[in-house]
């Protein structure tokens, strides 16, 4: 089954609670198999374990410092969710 099939559309859709219809499947559909084909020549790239560390070093210093913010209020948050237990947001089980 391939990502221009629909079903595998309509199952990642039900997955996110999201819909497509027409066009707009279509797209989602040929998109979805462009991401696949970057993952795979990604998968495919060869790279030495040395050589990923010492870039993984470099690009540290392109990280923001971590400064402390006001966040939302908690309730302001969970007052939109689909589904609520508590003080955290309840979702559905999708695997065992």
């Amino acid at each position: 089954m391939s990502m221009r099939d629909s079903s595998w559309i309509d199952h990642l859709a039900a997955l996110s609670s999201l819909s497509f219809e027409g066009e707009e499947k279509e797209r989602m559909a040929a998109d979805m198999a462009r991401i696949m084909e970057l993952m795979d020549r990604v998968s495919q790239a060869e790279i030495g374990e040395e050589e990923f560390l010492l870039e993984a070093e470099g690009s540290m210093a392109l990280l923001r410092e971590d400064i402390p913010a006001p966040s939302i209020e908690r309730e302001r948050l969970l007052s939109n969710a689909k589904g609520r237990q508590g003080s955290y947001f309840a979702v559905k089980k999708i695997m065992d």
